[in-house]
């Protein structure tokens, strides 16, 4: 968890992936405070698949509940002098195979930053797309905004393409999930991918 607004996820030693919530590197981040944790506490995952399933019926069922959720807290981002800062949250929930975050806006303070996901592979940089998030790069209204929730300026996206599997039982990390999500950018943006991209 970065001070600057992004969780980075790190595969294979050198491969990154940038979950840009609210990404911003103009400012003082002398007052932010950011915090990250996994867990897998049963009331916290309970939570998060009821949002889940609202936006995205049947998402998680019995057969196959997330298995660990990774959270992401940024208080007073960029607070200083007259900006009163910002506070967000990412919250990334899977079961292995099914992978989910929801990005929940309390208040912002800033009127522009990077929201999306980016990601660096093999040294090839790729910036994060501003079209991932409803509001794109203006995200001064998302605390107030109905996205795709119930909750004001609650927003839920999939990180994976593939359906679920019920049958399975076995937990991964979501971070080989996430780098198969930036090959597969890469491929359809007509660029070379690395060796990595075919394992």
């Amino acid at each position: 968890v970065f001070d600057e607004g992004y969780l980075g996820i790190r595969s294979d030693g050198t491969d990154d992936i940038y979950l840009n919530v609210l990404y911003s590197t103009s400012g003082r981040r002398i007052n932010t405070k950011a915090y990250g944790r996994t867990t897998t506490d049963p009331v916290l995952i309970n939570r998060a698949v009821d949002q889940i399933n609202e936006g995205f019926p049947n998402t998680f069922c019995s057969t196959s509940p997330p298995t660990q959720i990774i959270i992401a807290t940024w208080i007073d981002f960029q607070k200083f002098d007259s900006n009163q800062g910002s506070n967000f949250q990412l919250i990334i929930v899977t079961n292995g195979n099914t992978t989910f975050g929801i990005a929940l806006y309390v208040n912002v303070a800033i009127a522009t930053a990077s929201a999306g996901i980016g990601f660096q592979i093999n040294n090839v940089y790729e910036s994060a797309d501003p079209s991932f998030f409803p509001f794109g790069a203006t995200v001064m209204d998302a605390p107030s905004m109905m996205l795709n929730s119930n909750i004001p300026g609650t927003y839920i996206f999939p990180l994976y393409d593939i359906p679920p599997d019920p049958c399975s039982s076995v937990c991964y990390s979501c971070k080989p999930r996430l780098v198969q999500l930036a090959c597969e950018t890469m491929r359809i943006n007509g660029e070379d991918v690395p060796a990595s991209c075919n394992n």
